[in-house]
């Protein structure tokens, strides 16, 4: 089950639909939601050269268009939302015993008579009809296809060299670039307008209650203030608003990726082997895209504004800027005259794993709805003569690190204070300066870095049968490794020279990161029989 949404037009199939809602079997809707492609054409061209007759120096490109696909998630996500299905929230209950007839409003399928003081009904149990369908619940949350969605587009491209010094050594580096186009995202096409006053302040700016300019900005008039629920809008009424969110899937988004990558490796020579690789690189995108939703981005990553989409330019979430791995192998072979000694120190092998890596990106929200949009992702402004976020300098001391990595002071939120941080002037965006500009994922968190180990040595039982005694060591030295640290301003100022008494936790960090490769160190013993 799929739709569109297109403002304006009536459905043929279900004319009981609201105007804009269109079924397939209506003009111009397919019954998958998106029209079968035929012209992806995925052309591909690489080339190597060996400038040398030695052999030892080869230099390769290549490049190649290449079109994602679109999944069944992605195709009947639309059947998450109404008329086909409900997952409805009921945000006026108050009591619990007989809510239909105690708060009858979020069960009055909009029957303004109803809402005013008549008893609702159970939106249970419900069953889709094709001819006729009917909201759960009201205002209604819809999930349509952007008649214009085209297909995910990706554009590979790398340009290297090989290069072999002798016998056993070799080292090669790379450019390596991914450009994405056409990326899935969801948009709420029935965004709630910012009123704005005669004085150019936050306010209602009318005082006809059917149109969205007569409310306040706060949480409570969200679905007042969408654009397709008032009157100007097919006869509606901004009072009794049928429509919640329309999340639009649309293929507008991009994310490039770019990035140096080095390797070197040392083939076996004396029982010892070695390997690293290096990247130096970084992801860009266009929004918030990384997240396992069914599009690019989920409701708990919606966009900070979409009336202001250049405000969620950003790093991608696995932009680590530096990254280094390395490996080695040693069996040692010792060539001692006694045979006993022999035994003992000869036959084992050793591994190690050494793993160094930037901070991941972090991302600071208000924690509060600023923009009173109803999501609570807004991001804060930069205070007064702070040219760019930055982590603090703690002198590499880890206990200052955790302390406060992050300082509160270099940021704020226009037109009121938070948690004892003063109100910004003017420097927002978007009207009343209501959206923060602060990027989002502007700083980095804490790098990380780890050693793993393990010794093991095969002990002959039979001609076909052998007992290996295996040791190994996640984070060798006990590493400390820092988590992220806390990132909502409205968790507070935290304790400090100038604030003793504070007990906000904002940039500090808490504890260690726990398990897995960066967590504490841990040591396994064990054996196993091989045949």
């Amino acid at each position: 089950m799929t739709m569109q949404f297109v403002p304006g037009k009536q459905s043929t199939v279900a004319p009981s639909l609201p105007l804009g809602i269109l079924l397939p079997g209506d003009p111009g809707v397919p019954a998958g939601g998106v029209a079968t492609r035929y012209d992806h054409v995925s052309p591909r061209v690489g080339l190597a050269w060996q400038p040398y007759p030695s052999g030892h120096t080869v230099i390769h490109a290549a490049a190649g268009i290449f079109y994602g696909s679109v999944g069944g998630n992605l195709f009947t996500y639309p059947s998450n939302g109404e008329p086909f299905s409900g997952r409805p929230t009921f945000n006026n209950v108050i009591h619990i015993s007989d809510p239909y007839a105690s708060d009858p409003k979020d069960f009055c399928g909009g029957d303004a008579t109803c809402i005013a003081g008549g008893v609702g009904h159970s939106p249970f149990p419900f069953i889709y009809n094709s001819k006729n369908p009917q909201f759960v619940v009201k205002p209604a949350a819809l999930i349509s296809i952007d008649p214009n969605f085209r297909w995910p587009e990706i554009y590979q491209i790398n340009f290297g060299f090989q290069q072999q010094l002798t016998s056993s050594f070799a080292f090669s580096g790379s450019y390596v670039a991914s450009l994405s186009r056409k990326l899935p995202i969801e948009w709420d096409i029935n965004y709630p307008t910012f009123n704005l006053n005669g004085a150019g302040a936050s306010g209602a700016s009318c005082t006809d209650v059917t149109l969205n300019c007569s409310y306040a900005n706060t949480t409570s008039t969200v679905n007042n203030r969408r654009p397709f629920n008032q009157k100007t809008y097919a006869g509606g009424s901004a009072a009794n608003p049928i429509l919640s969110s329309i999340s639009q899937i649309q293929s507008s988004e991009g994310a490039n990726y770019n990035g140096l990558q080095i390797t070197a490796q040392q083939r076996v020579t004396h029982g010892f082997s070695i390997q690293g690789f290096y990247v130096w690189s970084k992801s860009l995108q266009s929004e918030d895209l990384d997240t396992t939703g069914n599009t690019g981005n989920s409701s708990n990553t919606e966009t900070e504004d979409p009336r202001n989409k250049r405000l969620d330019r950003q790093r991608s979430d696995f932009d680590q800027r530096h990254v280094v791995a390395i490996s080695f192998v040693y069996k040692p072979q010792y060539g001692v005259s006694s045979k006993v000694v022999r035994q003992i120190v000869n036959g084992w092998t050793i591994t190690s794993i050494i793993q160094l890596q930037s901070g991941n990106p972090i991302n600071i929200t208000t924690g509060s709805d600023n923009n009173a949009d109803g999501v609570t992702n807004d991001r804060p402004n930069l205070a007064p003569g702070v040219m760019r976020a930055h982590v603090k300098d703690n002198g590499h001391s880890r206990t200052a690190m955790m302390q406060q990595w992050v300082d509160y002071s270099q940021f704020c939120v226009a037109n009121a204070a938070l948690n004892g941080i003063p109100a910004c002037p003017q420097n927002g965006a978007g009207p009343a300066n209501s959206d923060g500009t602060v990027r989002q994922n502007a700083l980095d968190g804490p790098g990380r870095r780890a050693v793993a180990a393990s010794l093991f040595r095969d002990f002959s039982i039979t001609d076909r049968v052998k007992f290996q005694l295996r040791g190994e060591a996640e984070n060798v030295f006990n590493l400390t490794n820092l988590p992220n640290p806390t990132l909502t301003l409205s968790s507070g100022i935290p304790p400090g020279p100038g604030n003793p008494t504070a007990t906000g936790s904002f940039g500090r960090i808490n504890g260690a990161v726990s398990g897995g490769t960066f967590g504490n160190r841990v040591l396994q013993v064990g054996g196993r029989i091989l045949f």
